[in-house]
């Protein structure tokens, strides 16, 4: 019985010596740098006593993947480095290590197509395309049954082109809500609203993000119901004639766009600092 017990103290501190070793060897052959003085192989790095990145260099520069941590032992990004091309994939967690963005960088700025995540369900919110780390063509914003909400071109960063908003329908892209023009960011050109039957409800035109000419409005049936003129700098010429529900909804379309504008620039300031962060290696 004596020999059975001292076996298994045997074995189990055998265990526990290799275990050692294995814990022993991974400690010590990590965080190394080169007689250059340059990272070399597997690095675990810690901010105060948190896990803060791991991952493979080679010569000095990440390969393969590395993993981002928040304070709170969450993952914060997963980065795939494909070297050859300068070239990395992402994908962003938020602190509860929901998924909430996607996408590649080229020299460290965001190239390529560019998904965002609802954390709360999953669901694609918008894309965007980027060039150089600026927007640059097509961009989607989507609603929560998948179909699209809007869609703007951007060149070099900034609204170039149509901008279209859609109306919400249950199993089926809805129908065009209300089209712009921009050029530089600013509205220039026709503006379209119309109502969910396809009829025209107002017709205009922008200059510099002011109104412009005539803005015709229109019945649900396509009669004419009243028209304001504007001048160069935006104001309306026959302003005593304007009731005050045509000016309302016109201020309600602008202002929806403004606030729509602000709340990706919101949550592209919250990817940039994760983006900060993965840089510093």
């Amino acid at each position: 019985m004596k020999n059975y017990f001292f076996k298994i103290y045997m074995r189990l501190f055998q265990i526990l010596i290799f275990c050692f070793i294995i814990f022993s060897t991974q400690i010590y052959s990590q965080n190394k740098k080169d007689a250059n003085g340059r990272k070399q192989g597997f690095w675990k790095v810690y901010k105060d006593g948190k896990a803060f990145y791991e991952g493979n260099f080679k010569d000095n520069l990440p390969i393969g993947e590395f993993k981002r941590f928040y304070k709170n032992g969450k993952i914060k990004a997963i980065i795939n480095h494909i070297r050859d091309e300068d070239l990395s994939f992402v994908k962003y967690f938020d602190k509860k290590g929901k998924f909430i963005a996607e996408g590649h960088y080229r020299k460290k700025q965001k190239y390529g197509l560019w998904k965002y995540y609802d954390s709360s369900n999953g669901k694609l919110i918008s894309e965007d395309n980027f060039e150089n780390g600026k927007l640059n063509g097509e961009s989607k914003i989507f609603y929560d049954n998948g179909f699209i909400y809007e869609k703007t071109i951007y060149r070099n960063g900034m609204k170039n082109g149509v901008s279209k908003q859609f109306f919400l329908e249950k199993n089926k892209q809805g129908e065009i809500k209300i089209g712009y023009v921009y050029k530089n960011d600013k509205l220039n050109g026709n503006m379209q609203l119309f109502f969910k039957n396809g009829q025209l409800e107002i017709k205009g035109k922008y200059k510099e993000n002011r109104r412009v000419e005539n803005w015709i409005f229109y019945k649900e049936n396509g009669e004419i119901k009243q028209e304001i003129k504007y001048d160069e700098m935006g104001t309306p010429e026959n302003k005593h004639e304007i009731e005050e529900r045509e000016n309302n909804i016109l201020k309600k379309y602008e202002d929806e766009y403004q606030m729509q504008k602000y709340k990706l620039q919101d949550l592209d300031k919250k990817l940039r600092k994760g983006v900060k962060d993965m840089r510093n290696f």
